[in-house]
């Protein structure tokens, strides 16, 4: 479990933020073609 939250450090944190980025653009696009 130490070895997993160590992939999360700031060494990944660029990619971490790219993930969340990508992740945050998708679910807006769905609600936009859902709801719009």
């Amino acid at each position: 479990m130490k070895d997993y939250k160590s992939w999360f450090t700031f060494a990944n944190l660029p990619l971490t933020i790219v993930v969340l980025l990508i992740t945050w653009s998708w679910m807006s696009a769905l609600s936009v073609m859902i709801f719009g």
